[in-house]
């Protein structure tokens, strides 16, 4: 349980390995002042409390310094996804630092500022996506349906409105978008489809500061599918 002062500038390191590119990021509040990404060929399992400790040194901060962990807990990866929790419970359990998890849906939502439909589709292999929708409401993000993994066909005939399409599973199934809605369909620039950890930690900071006093839950990954090995 951590009790937040209000002249104090929270220090947030941001966790996420659940996207085709792990990458961390450090916060001052909400302003990110250092983001990182590992190289093609490096893995998390290896290089992500390096990637952690780089991050800081940059920033001249130090690991005790920090005052709450974000980390993504999917759906993406499903090795990802374990090997980024238990890098956040560890440091939260040697730290005694608060952590909160947020499901990468909401990172991709959360980079689209249109009144329009949202639609999140994040690559689920063998044919299929992890889908939700949203709406921004007055600048507040707001679930409407998911998170839920299924073929594109199927999701596509029950949207009946303008949507905005976002995610890397929006650039495999681009043609199959455009051919169901048209003009119906529109689409951001191509670098918001995929996850920045700038963006999780500031959704993980807006949470955890919506409370005067933070109990840190039981983090459960957010798999969605049945779970199968993988080799990210």
């Amino acid at each position: 349980m951590a009790r937040k002062d209000k002249t104090y500038i929270l220090k947030t390191v941001a966790i996420d390995t659940a996207a085709a590119r792990t990458g961390v990021a450090y916060l001052d509040g909400v302003d990110c002042l250092q983001e990182q990404f590992l190289l093609p060929g490096e893995k998390p399992s290896a290089c992500l409390l390096p990637l952690i400790d780089s991050t800081l040194t940059k920033c001249g901060v130090r690991v005790e310094d920090l005052g709450l962990l974000v980390v993504n807990i999917g759906p993406g990866s499903f090795t990802g996804i374990r090997i980024g929790m238990a890098a956040a419970q560890g440091l939260s359990f040697a730290l005694s630092l608060p952590v909160v998890g947020v499901s990468s849906l909401d990172v991709l939502a959360g980079s689209v500022s249109s009144g329009d439909q949202i639609i999140v589709w994040i690559d689920a292999k063998h044919g299929e996506v992890y889908h939700a929708a949203f709406e921004n409401r007055n600048g507040v993000m707001k679930r409407l349906s998911g998170p839920l993994v299924a073929d594109p066909g199927s999701l596509l005939k029950g949207i009946n409105k303008k949507s905005v399409f976002i995610g890397e599973g929006t650039i495999k199934f681009r043609a199959e978008i455009i051919e169901s809605l048209g003009d119906m369909a529109v689409f951001n620039d191509e670098a918001l489809n995929f996850s920045s950890p700038a963006m999780l930690g500031r959704i993980g900071v807006g949470i955890f500061s919506a409370k005067r006093i933070y109990k840190t839950p039981s983090l459960q990954p957010n798999y969605v599918k049945t779970f199968s090995l993988d080799k990210n």
